[in-house]
């Protein structure tokens, strides 16, 4: 007689069988290496795969698991819904957005409107307003109101829980930060002159060279990809006078270090950073045509080491329903989490991918980190393979 029983575990708690087995990467949205064209229409209103984007950089996911992307040639934001289905969520006045992110707290999305030298916020119900920037480039403005205020090609934005908003303003060399407590506008790292220089000092004395994403942990410490000195560069320190360092990369570009802490590795050209809920941190190495992982603190396997999470480092389009490490890649840009999967977007390929669980199993033997499994098994050893009439379900039948 046959008893069965029914185990609900967290894939995260697994650690090292998914760090073993990799990831399996499959196209989302786009259209590989087709933009926008009446050959390849836009495609509101349907199936993301069968829509077109027109290079994606920026991506950002809200409660609900919608992903929204930043199509920066289209210069709109469209929304991906759970189910696959794409529609613009914002247009206008829109001028080639880059960086966008959530408020948790109140479902707004803010946006780097990197031609229009502004930040956006954009509600819920599509009300787009300005929340820092005149709309002329320059530098001005810190210590007052940020509407008031000059950026000069804002790329990167990150909110932290408290709802104080962190820009890469890019032709500036600066990181500004926009107090939700008054809305004053001020620079938190950078001179104002590109190069490299600063670390274990001060951050508003130290030199950045045209940074573009950024990315806060729960800590409050804010991470720079610093495109053009190969580094992801840390400032913390904010309630006083803020510090910055080296977090990951050297001295020269590269593609090396897996294996060893980040501040070993070197990198080339990283675009963007995301931090996920469990504090690991996921690098855009553009340079190198790769997603490279930094593992959290108290991972059980590797703690605090970098590894290459997804891509080949040759550019191209292959790899769909493949190991992660195995796809080429033309233009990585962005990093998000939704679902319990990472999502990335490729620029050059002009698609949105998403990375699942491997779990080294035949059948549905993929699933996202996060999500609850059920396994079942008999009383007598289990032989056969295992088998699933979803992704999220694995049996073993006797």
């Amino acid at each position: 007689m046959k008893k069965a029983f029914f185990i609900a575990l967290l894939l995260s708690a697994f650690a090292p069988f998914l760090n073993a087995n990799g990831q399996i990467i499959n196209t989302i949205a786009g259209i590989p290496t087709h933009s926008t064209s009446t050959t390849y229409p836009m495609g509101d209103g349907g199936t993301a795969t069968d829509a077109s984007l027109n290079s994606p950089m920026g991506l950002a996911a809200d409660g609900s698991g919608n992903i929204y992307v930043s199509d920066f040639n289209n210069s709109r934001i469209r929304m991906i819904t759970p189910t696959g289905t794409i529609t613009t969520f914002a247009s206008t006045p829109l001028n080639h957005p880059i960086g966008i992110a959530f408020n948790s707290s109140t479902g707004d999305l803010y946006v780097a409107d990197r031609d229009s030298h502004k930040i956006r916020k954009i509600t819920s119900s599509g009300t787009v307003s300005t929340v820092a920037g005149t709309g002329a480039s320059g530098f001005s403005g810190d210590g007052g109101d940020a509407t008031a205020a000059k950026l000069n090609w804002p790329w990167g934005i990150a909110v932290n829980a408290s709802g104080d908003i962190f820009i890469s303003d890019y032709n500036n060399q600066r990181i500004r930060m926009i107090d939700h407590t008054n809305q004053h506008i001020s620079t938190i790292a950078g001179d104002g002159s590109a190069g490299y220089g600063g670390d274990g000092g001060d951050a508003t004395a130290a030199q950045l060279w045209e940074p573009r994403g950024v990315a806060v942990d729960a800590s409050n410490n804010v991470y720079v990809a610093d495109f053009h000195n190969h580094r992801v560069r840390i400032i913390t320190n904010l309630s006083g006078t803020p510090q910055i360092s080296t977090y990951a990369g050297g001295s020269t570009s590269g593609n090396t270090g897996d294996g060893g802490y980040p501040s070993a590795a070197l990198l080339n050209n990283p675009t963007n950073i995301f931090i996920d809920a469990s504090a690991n941190i996921y690098i855009a190495d553009a340079g190198n045509r790769k997603i490279r992982k930094v593992n959290n603190h108290f991972a059980t396997v590797d703690p605090d080491k970098i590894f290459t999470f997804a891509y080949s480092g040759t550019s191209g389009f292959s790899g769909d329903g493949g190991p992660a490490t195995n796809a080429n890649a033309t233009g990585v840009t962005a990093i998000c989490y939704a679902n319990s999967c990472i999502y990335a977007s490729d620029a050059g390929n002009h698609i949105v991918r998403k990375a699942t669980a491997n779990l080294g199993i035949s059948g549905a033997s993929t699933v996202c980190v996060g999500s609850t499994l059920t396994l079942s098994d008999a009383a007598s050893p289990a032989t056969t393979p295992w088998s699933s009439s979803n992704s999220l379900v694995a049996t073993i039948d006797a």
